[in-house]
């Protein structure tokens, strides 16, 4: 369970009340949301004015069906060198697959905090967030907690966001006990924090960076799945440089792998081919639709576990997201080549 903190103490945890003022930012019609949810290898009409992705679910049993929840971004509006600002956009998919759009779910933005980004969803109706701070002439990623409920039919917040200001990092999960995420300016380390902010262990790739598909930065895209033996399967993605599915040299290459930890949060494995790249995802989304083309982009913030699969809402090119089926026993079979190995 996540503690509650005070407003501000020794550890640098604050807590945001909600009254404070909100920029009002536009959200996209509900045609640009259904578009941007597709299907692997089911290619819609997209909005060219949206940026939909980052999606995680959300259980709800108050309401049949799934919650999703994704970031989108008014592409009109996109400055290099400024965070892409966002509004946070819910829908409901009912066991039938029909697709219901919620009220956007309000967390404060104003003239110092400019952005929540990249849910990733945890323990007992708690989400992690990016949130974005307007720091002197820098934009800060600082980790934060939010408490989310149903509430007359739509996804509302809980209390107060808890925000770790003293800490600058993303890719944040919440945990029953604590919380891990990467530190800014750390390539190839995950942290665990307590739910007071004090570290508890580092969980260290440093010595996998050798593996092309993570060898310039890699991070934690959704909470771990228990496996046998105390072992975790953690969900990663991996940044290199290099050459492009389009033969241009490009900075960032994103891919999404897996790595298998043991019950001290130590790695144990990283395996040594990616399991989705940009190039799966050409039947949706070409790559001079994505949001930056001058970089190759796919990652998760969440993934949803059925008995047979898990389904991947994969974010393409910053631009869409895709729900892609990988098998349990696709799976299992490369988990166990992983640790033969």
């Amino acid at each position: 369970m996540i503690q509650e903190a005070p407003l501000i103490d020794v550890s640098g945890v604050r807590r945001l009340e909600l009254s404070s003022r909100t920029e009002n930012r536009l959200s996209p019609k509900d045609w640009e949301v259904s578009g941007a949810l597709q299907k692997f290898n089911n290619s819609q009409t997209i909005s060219p004015d949206w940026a939909i992705y980052n999606t995680a679910s959300i259980p709800a049993p108050e309401i049949p069906g799934t919650i999703f929840l994704s970031r989108a971004v008014d592409m009109r509006n996109v400055r290099e060198g400024e965070p892409d600002r966002n509004s946070l956009q819910v829908c409901v998919t009912d066991p039938c697959g029909n697709r219901q759009r919620l009220k956007d779910f309000e967390l404060p933005v104003d003239d110092e905090i400019v952005n929540w980004e990249d849910p990733r969803v945890g323990a007992n109706g708690t989400l992690g967030f990016t949130v974005v701070f307007r720091e002197g002439d820098k934009y800060n990623p600082h980790p934060a907690l939010v408490k989310v409920e149903i509430e007359d039919g739509n996804l509302k917040v809980v209390g107060a966001p808890k925000i770790f200001k003293n800490i600058i990092g993303k890719n944040v999960i919440p945990l029953e006990n604590g919380i891990i995420y990467r530190p800014d300016g750390v390539s190839h380390q995950l942290h665990y924090l307590d739910p007071q902010g004090e570290l508890l262990k580092i969980t260290d790739f440093s010595n996998f960076r050798n593996i092309e598909w993570l060898s310039k930065k890699m991070g934690a895209t959704a909470r771990p799945i228990e496996l046998e033996d105390g072992l975790k399967l953690l969900l990663i993605h991996g940044v290199r440089g290099g050459r492009g599915i389009d033969g241009s040299i490009k900075d960032d290459i994103y891919t999404i792998g897996i790595a298998v930890l043991d019950e001290m949060w130590y790695v144990k494995a990283v395996d040594k081919k990616p399991l989705l790249e940009r190039g799966d995802f050409l039947g949706n989304l070409h790559l001079n639709e994505d949001l930056r083309p001058e970089k190759e982009v796919v990652y998760l913030c969440d993934f949803i576990k059925r008995r047979d699969c898990l389904i991947l809402p994969v974010n393409v090119g910053d631009r869409i997201t895709v729900f892609m089926h990988i098998s349990s026993s696709q799976l299992r079979a490369r988990i166990k080549n992983l640790l033969l190995e």
